[in-house]
C-alpha cells in the first residue's frame, strides 16, 4: 500500500484534520480536475500535480480516501471554477483500506465535512 500522496504544498500549509470519503470525477476546466466527495462538497487537483492527479483518477471509483486540504487561512484553500462550485483545493490524499476504516472513524482527526 502507498502511503499519502502530496501535491508540492509544505506540510505546515495542510490541515491536522482529513476527511474519509469516496469521490466521484465531475468534470475538468483549465488546469482543475473537479470531483466531488459523498458529502457534497467539491475538491479539486491541478493538472500540474501529476502524482496527486493520476492517483486520483486511476483510484476513485473503487477506493475510499483520506484527503488532507490546505489551511481556512491559506489563500489557495479553494477555488471557483464555475460561479456555482467552490472546490477545495487537495493537498494529500491516502486510500484506506476496509480494515482500516473502522479504526479511522474512530480517531479526533477525523473531520466531517468542509466548511
Amino acid at each position: 500500500m502507498k502511503n499519502w500522496v502530496s501535491a508540492r504544498y509544505k506540510k505546515d500549509e495542510m490541515e491536522g484534520f482529513v476527511l474519509m470519503t469516496s469521490v466521484e470525477y465531475v468534470f475538468s476546466f483549465r488546469n482543475y480536475n473537479i470531483y466531488k466527495t459523498e458529502h457534497g462538497q467539491y475538491i479539486t487537483v491541478f493538472s500540474d500535480q501529476p502524482e496527486l492527479l493520476h492517483f486520483i483518477s486511476s483510484n476513485y471509483k473503487d477506493s475510499v480516501f483520506l484527503l488532507r486540504f490546505l489551511k481556512e487561512d491559506n489563500i489557495k484553500r479553494y477555488y471557483r471554477p464555475t460561479e456555482d462550485i467552490k472546490a477545495y483545493t487537495l493537498a494529500e490524499a491516502f486510500i484506506v483500506t476496509e480494515e482500516q476504516q473502522a479504526m479511522v472513524r474512530n480517531t479526533h482527526m477525523l473531520k466531517d465535512k468542509l466548511y
